[in-house]
Order: structure tokens, then sequence, then C-alpha cells
């Protein structure tokens, strides 16, 4: 993870692991310190309901405990056709002063969205990262990494047949 200065301003998280998406997330906004002092620094807005304009303006919004204001937009991918396109257009303009994080979460585990335009215009100003679940062995380490930082413990072969029950889904798991 990059220092807060280093950050860029614009980060899409997407992917089929919501569990990744979420301890990214949770990682970015505890790195820039939004949420200490109350969260003045802080604001979340819903994709479903949001406008380029009204997250654009959250952007534009100067800091003020915080060394950035964060920005989160949960369900970046019900943005409507048209704030998609001009949000995607002006990402570059998100000042050094904020840091907005997109969450871009799919419908259909199938779907690509390393190709959605949020995706695609957030890679080129800033930063996109890809949340899938890990792969066998690493599923598998993973899931009895989590257990024993859980207080538990997970022999390989129960962690294995996990595994195979949830079809490699970390956030089933």
């Amino acid at each position: 993870m990059p220092e807060p200065s280093k950050q860029p301003s614009v980060v899409a998280l997407y992917g089929s692991e919501r569990v990744t998406i979420i301890e990214e997330l949770n990682a970015l906004v505890e790195a820039t310190g939004a949420l200490a002092d109350g969260g003045f620094d802080y604001a979340e807005l819903d994709g479903r309901t949001a406008t380029a304009n009204e997250i654009l303006d959250a952007t534009a919004t100067a800091p003020f405990l915080a060394e950035r204001r964060t920005v989160v937009v949960r369900r970046a991918h019900k943005l409507d056709k048209v704030a998609t396109t001009a949000l995607a257009k002006a990402l570059a303009t998100v000042p050094d002063t904020a840091l907005l994080i997109l969450v871009v979460e799919p419908e259909d585990d199938l779907k690509d969205l390393s190709k959605d335009a949020l995706v695609t215009a957030a890679a080129k100003v800033g930063m996109a990262i890809a949340c899938a679940s890990p792969q066998g062995a690493a599923l598998v380490k993973q899931l009895m990494d989590r257990a024993k930082k859980g207080g538990s413990e997970l022999s390989k072969p129960a962690a294995e047949e996990l595994a195979n029950l949830v079809s490699g889904s970390l956030t089933l798991a």
C-alpha cells in the first residue's frame, strides 16, 4: 500500500471477491486518516443515486483535518450511462487533496470488470486493483492463515475441503 501522500487521487477496486474489496477499501481509507477526528474528511456516495457532479464536488471539497479528503463511491457500476461517461472523462481532474475510491462489484461473476469504463479510466489516471479469489494452494493457505488470525486452527485437509465446498470463493468460505 503506498504512503497516503504517494497514493494516486483515483483508485478503482473491482472484482468478484467482495472480502478482498472490503479489505482493500478499509486499508485505503485507514491510510488516509479520513475517519479520524469524527470523519470530517470522509464522504460515501452510492452509485445508484449519485451523479458525476456530486462525486466530483465531493472530491473538490478541501480536507479539514486529514491530509486528503476521501470519497468512496460504492456500487460505482450502477451509475447511469451519462454519469459514467462524464465521470470517466473527469477522473484526471480529481485534485491531489482527494482520494476517490470507486467500488465496482460484479452482478455476474463471468463479467470482465477490467474493461468497465470507470475501471479503465481509473487505471489510466490512478490505480485499478483487481480483487479476485486466490486459487488452489494459495486459497488453502489463506483460509488456514485467516483461521489462525481469528484464534482458531484449520488443518490443511479441512481447508482444502472448504475451498472445494465454496468453489474457490474466499467470500463464501
